[in-house]
């Protein structure tokens, strides 16, 4: 299976679990103090658990997948790439862009200043994971047409 993709491709995926691992534990962490307590946790603790999670597993990730693709694992970008990430790049700021103003809008029924934060936190996440899957998508349709639509 890693023959047939790049490490580019092979890095969005490592990126991609780790972003929904990571962003799914700060969610358990949200419940579990809304559910004890009723109340939105202050942002330090879930934040913190979440980027060290987040680090480790893309370190890891890569580590791993540049010692399976040592020969493609330092390539420089070609035009191609530079292409499929820019691409991938204008629609998940697009995304960002209206799920952050949908979020403002919902701050207007619930003040809440740890809400705001943990929801636009959220928008953020996922505007990320939907960069690297759109990234995956790119990558895949590249490589059974010859280039990117």
């Amino acid at each position: 299976m890693l023959r047939d993709i790049s490490y580019k491709e092979l890095s969005a995926w490592i990126m991609t679990g780790a972003l929904i691992v990571s962003g799914f534990i700060y969610g358990l962490i949200l419940k579990s103090v809304w559910t004890a307590a009723g109340v939105w946790v202050v942002p330090l603790v879930p934040f913190v658990v979440m980027t060290v999670i987040l680090v480790v597993l893309a370190i890891f990730g890569h580590l791993i997948g540049a010692i399976f693709m040592r020969k493609t694992a330092n390539e420089a970008s070609d035009e191609r790439d530079r292409q499929i990430r820019r691409k991938a790049g204008h629609l998940s700021g697009i995304i960002l862009a209206a799920s952050i103003l949908m979020v403002l809008l919902a701050t207007m029924l619930n003040p809440n200043g740890f809400f705001l934060f943990h929801a636009i936190f959220a928008c953020l996440l996922v505007s990320q994971i939907a960069e690297y899957v759109l990234q995956i998508v790119y990558y895949r349709q590249s490589s059974a047409i010859g280039d990117v639509a």
